[in-house]
């Protein structure tokens, strides 16, 4: 569904009972997302900031609204097995790259994981780098449903960059308090409309504390 601020983003998955688990993740424009976490635990923020027009830094933030890091939430975080990347000290290249196949454990592989690649996030950049070259060709792509979001997305920033050649600025840019949105995990009745769900919409956009069955913020 479409917002002034980006996109706000929602997957079904079945439930044991006569509910429906939703996942709500925000696309801020131009390059953020906010992804869902248990209660109590960090909450993460991911930002792809293009650097040139074949590459980018991305960084990955996390943090608790009421109070520190404890340290083995930081050791956790530098285990680098969640969506935090392990980088070349003093640089801002990855450890575990292209060139040395993101140090993939065929034994790991075979037993433990399908990647057998350690991280998250290390994962995630064995299938998005060096697929086609810095520029991957889109026409070889065959998007389905599954990637409903990725088509909005691309629509949206495609829109936006056309009308902004044209004089015609982003609503948000001058909008700050737009971002004031959260994402969320929440429990909704089989059938219910998953973007007007009563209290989940006021939870999400910020508005006050939620009136539904919150599983994750």
């Amino acid at each position: 569904m479409e917002s002034e601020y980006g996109l706000l983003i929602g997957v079904q998955r079945e439930h044991e009972d006569e509910n429906d688990y939703w996942r709500i993740t925000q696309f801020l424009m131009p390059t953020y997302t906010m992804i869902p976490a248990e209660i109590g635990s960090m909450i993460s923020f991911t930002a792809a900031v293009p650097r040139d027009d074949e590459s980018m830094w991305g960084y990955t933030i996390a943090w608790h609204p009421d109070r520190p890091l404890t340290k083995d939430e930081i050791a956790r975080i530098e285990s680098w097995r969640g969506v935090y990347t392990e980088l070349i000290p003093g640089t801002y290249e990855n450890a575990l790259n292209w060139w040395n196949d993101y140090k993939i454990d065929r034994k790991k592989q075979r037993t433990e994981s399908f990647t057998g690649i350690r991280g998250i996030r290390e994962q995630d950049l064995a299938v998005q780098e060096q697929q086609w070259g810095p520029i991957s060709p889109r026409r070889h792509e065959h998007l389905g449903t599954s990637d409903l979001a990725v088509i909005a997305m691309r629509k949206r920033l495609l829109r936006e960059a056309r009308d902004l050649e044209n004089g015609v600025e982003p609503q948000a840019a001058n909008n700050g308090a737009s971002y004031r949105v959260r994402s969320a995990a929440y429990l909704a009745p089989k059938g219910a409309e998953w973007h007007t769900y009563v209290g989940a919409i006021d939870w999400i956009s910020g508005k006050k504390q939620p009136t539904i069955d919150v599983v994750a913020t």
